[in-house]
């Protein structure tokens, strides 16, 4: 039963960020892909496809960003068994969320670009 409950705490932590950590990731993807669409059509490079398949991509990734949210599961179960616990609790879950949200940050912004270069291809 105590395993359960705190299972569920732990469910209940990561999910009430979950908005906060999509949210943050929203700016660097945008800004990547308008800094890359820009400079592209600057330069001549014609479009390959309109916007239904540019936000189909968008989409794509954020499924993808989700499903690596879902690691921070992982981690957390983990640490849940080992003497690492107290101190995970105190400040460990707070760096994780920082740390993987600097992480997605960054792969969300290569991913504005992969999907700008998908489109405007050389």
């Amino acid at each position: 039963m105590q395993a359960a409950t705190q299972k569920t705490k732990t469910i209940r932590y990561w999910e009430r960020r979950r908005i906060l950590w999509n949210t943050l990731l929203v700016p660097p993807s945008l800004l990547a892909y308008k800094v890359t669409i820009d400079l592209k059509s600057y330069y001549g490079t014609q479009s390959t496809f309109g916007w239904p398949m540019v936000l189909w991509l968008f989409f794509v990734y954020a499924i993808a960003a989700n499903i690596c949210y879902t690691f921070a599961y992982v981690a957390e179960f983990w640490v849940l068994e080992t003497k690492w616990e107290h101190f995970y609790h105190i400040r460990g879950r707070k760096i994780l969320f920082v740390l993987g949200t600097l992480l997605g940050m960054a792969l969300a912004f290569a991913g504005g670009i992969a999907i700008a270069h998908v489109q405007y291809p050389i």
